[in-house]
This record gives structure tokens, sequence and C-alpha cells, in this order.
């Protein structure tokens, strides 16, 4: 019987394992659509005193835009209110200066630009796959989230596990929780924490255990998962003098394809979403 009860833990470690391992293998053909798509974003700090009591509280929202193949954030709010006149005159002029200049971008300029876009996307990819071979899986349920039925997953740094980028370092400083979709294998929900203080740039920079950062997922379009809102608490210190001990709201909302011959689609004419 115990060596039933041991094989049956490793078999189902084995499919959680594998379970991440094909949601990080389609996470590319995510990607490539989430290129296509235009949103709002909202972002909402809220500043910490040592007992966890807000002592401020700070938004802005922004019309996120692509421009040559790359995203601009273009402020449209601030602490729930519109720009002044003054405040969207200074937006206006900064947009048409990027939009300007990304015009203007001769060949070789261009071509430079969309190659370090896309190193970055090779590196985020790159990273992504290192997390089935950094982490211990275990399979701790089923449950419906964003109108799928999902795993649930944790998540435990090996201790033997050799990062195979300086990225992938990170790996082995925080735990984890992943709810993956059945029916797609695209990460609907995560959650991750240190599980010590996290030093990064020289220890310029310390994250102490008790941060925590979640992110969740939704189905737009009927065929890309982009973020639906993104939690962080955070308490760093950084050059072990200045502490910051915050909480970070990140919420995205209206996502709009943004077509090949740079016309955004109305909100009409994309299909309602399941």
């Amino acid at each position: 019987m115990a060596l039933i009860l041991v094989a049956a833990a490793g078999a189902c470690a084995q499919d959680a394992r594998e379970i991440v391992r094909q949601s990080v293998e389609r996470d590319q053909f995510n990607s490539e659509r989430a290129k296509d798509y235009t949103f709002i974003q909202r972002e909402e700090t809220r500043k910490l005193n040592g007992k966890n009591a807000v002592t401020s509280t700070e938004s802005e929202t922004f019309d996120v835009l692509m421009i040559e193949g790359r995203p601009y954030q273009r402020l449209v709010e601030r602490n729930g209110k519109p720009l002044s006149v003054k405040e969207q005159q200074k937006e206006e002029e900064k947009y048409e200066k990027t939009l300007r200049d990304r015009k203007r971008e001769s060949p070789a300029e261009r071509n430079k630009r969309l190659a370090e876009v896309e190193k970055e996307r090779r590196e985020g990819r790159a990273f992504l796959k290192e997390v089935p071979d950094a982490y211990r899986f275990k399979l701790v349920g089923e449950q419906p989230l964003e109108g799928r039925e999902v795993w649930v997953i944790e998540a435990e740094p090996r201790t033997d596990y050799k990062p195979r980028s300086r990225r992938g370092g990170l790996l082995m400083k925080f735990r984890g929780k992943l709810w993956i979709s059945k029916g797609d294998y695209q990460w609907v929900r995560a959650e991750a924490e240190p599980i010590d203080t996290v030093s990064f740039g020289l220890f310029l920079a310390r994250i102490a255990k008790g941060s925590k950062i979640e992110f969740q997922l939704m189905h737009v379009n009927n065929e890309v998962w982009m973020p639906r809102s993104i939690r962080l608490r955070v308490d760093a210190r950084l050059a072990l003098l200045k502490r910051f001990h915050e909480e970070q709201d990140i919420d995205f909302r209206e996502y709009r394809k943004f077509q090949t011959d740079s016309r955004v689609v109305s909100a009409e004419e994309i299909p309602r979403q399941p």
C-alpha cells in the first residue's frame, strides 16, 4: 500500500509539471496575438506606514496605444479626474512627438528598435521556459474561474536547480501558485511571494519576505488571454536606507483590436467575450 501511495504521489507531481510545461509552451502563441490589442490601464498606488495603514493614495489612467509596433502610454486621468486643459495639451504634444519620431525612423533605426523589443521577448520566453524545471509542483485542486475549469497548482522552488540565466536565478527566491485553464493550458491566475529577502543590484534594493504579487487574466475576443488585474504588495529598501512599503493595483479594461491598417476596431465590431 505504501508503494502504491508513493507511486500515485509521484504521478500526480509529474502530471502537475506536465500541465505547467504545456502552459509555458503555449505562451508564445498567446503573446503573438496580444500584440494586436490596445487597452485602458489604471494604476493605483497606496503608501502604508509601519502599522499597514494607508497614508496616501494616488492613481493614473492611461490609454495604451500601439505606435509603429510598440506600446505607448497616453495619460488620460489622474486620481480619478480628467486632466486639465494644460495637461491634455502637454500629453497631446508628447504623443505627437512620439508619433513623428517613430515614423521618421530610418529602416536601420526601426530594425534596431524592433530587434531590442524582440530581444526582450526572447529573454522573457527563456525565463518562462525555466519554470517547469525550477519548481516542484503539486496539483491541489480544480475549480471554475473566468468561466473556465482550471487546475490549481502549487509551486515550491527546487533546491537542486541550476538556473540557466540571471533572471532564472530569481525563481529560486519565490514560491507560487497557478490557476491553469483545462481547455487551452493558459494561465488564468498566478500568485508569487518571496521565501526570504530578495536582493537586487549588489544589495542596492531588497524586497522583504511578506511581499506578494498576484495577477489575473481574461479571455478577450475569444482568441487571446490578456491581463485583467495585477496586485502588488511590496516591502522593500533602496540602498539599505529608504523604505518602500506600499500596495499597487493595476487594472486593465476596454481591449480593442488594432489591425494592420492602423484602424482600431470599435467595441461593436468585436464579438462579446464568453
